[in-house]
């Protein structure tokens, strides 16, 4: 959910693929689908939420809301997740799209997340077991002021498109690569599949130990837009790193770095406001509660 104009709302609905504004009183305005790439009316997740269940037999993902540019214009991104067994990635596609969800401007495809599954014969069908690789590269987007920000994680390099499509901005770092271990791989599987049942456990254990490693960790984490323009990018976390919690770079509106913030561990940033950043922390027994924290710019 995300402000609009004058004191209305837009909020995004991922399942369905589609957006609605509401005003101040919560009183509905109107819906719009995002139209798939076969401008369909949407695409429809299909199955089971594959973090209820062994893994899914395939699912079909809408196109979803990432933001929208301070004239109007949706910032989209979308993929076709159908399950296949083996070590990939699948294209998102980005575009930027009216409030009606008609495309105005395609900013092209990009991979997403890089993923192994396998599967196995269950009655009468096949089970297939998704595992998203821990220190794979993907594809991170966020609004950033009056741009739209896409950055593929193989190197540091972030590209701004102004809502007509066309590059306004690139943002690049130096960064010091790095090469995971089979053992820091091996540790990251154990502490997610901490949590699951017993059966899971052992079925995702076993995909697990095929999963091959990467050349490389990624160059950077998520990214997001704050309320003055600047850029916030996540650095990605490795195995090795001491500090707690996310260690975020920002840049300035013309790309210019401006230093270093460090959110606490177990949140999830939603916003980050001129003087305070909002999200979601987990407790230690792993219920979830808002938190607001004060941002001191000086």
């Amino acid at each position: 959910m995300r402000p609009w104009a004058g004191d209305s709302l837009i909020a995004g609905d991922p399942e369905q693929g589609r957006i609605s504004i509401f005003d101040s009183e919560g009183t509905h305005g109107r819906t719009s689908v995002l139209h798939g790439r076969d401008e369909d009316e949407g695409l429809l997740a299909t199955v089971a939420d594959p973090a209820q269940s062994l893994g899914a037999i395939g699912t079909i993902v809408p196109d979803v809301l990432i933001g929208v540019l301070p004239d109007g214009i949706l910032f989209t991104g979308g993929s076709d997740n159908i399950a296949m067994v083996g070590f990939g990635r699948r294209d998102h596609a980005y575009a930027l799209r009216t409030i009606d969800g008609d495309t105005q401007v395609s900013l092209g495809e990009y991979p997403g997340p890089l993923t192994y599954t396998e599967n196995y014969q269950a009655g009468g069908g096949f089970i297939f077991i998704p595992l998203t690789h821990p220190f794979g590269n993907t594809t991170h987007a966020a609004i950033w002021g009056d741009l739209a920000v896409i950055g593929q994680t193989e190197t540091y390099e972030l590209q701004g498109f102004r809502s007509d499509g066309s590059l306004a901005r690139i943002v690049r770092r130096d960064y010091e690569p790095g090469t995971p271990t089979q053992a820091e791989q091996d540790a990251h599987f154990r502490e997610e599949f901490a949590r699951y049942s017993d059966e899971r456990r052992a079925r995702t254990t076993e995909v697990a130990a095929n999963v091959p490693l990467v050349d490389a960790f990624p160059a950077f984490g998520p990214v997001m837009g704050d309320a003055l323009g600047h850029l916030w990018v996540a650095d990605f976390k490795r195995p090795a790193d001491e500090y707690a919690g996310t260690l975020w770079t920002v840049f300035d509106g013309e790309g210019r770095m401006l230093g270093l913030v460090r959110t606490p561990g177990g949140t999830t940033v939603f916003e980050i406001g001129e003087d305070y950043i909002l999200g979601l922390g987990t407790d230690d027994l792993g219920v979830e509660y808002v938190e607001v924290w004060g941002l001191d710019r000086g």
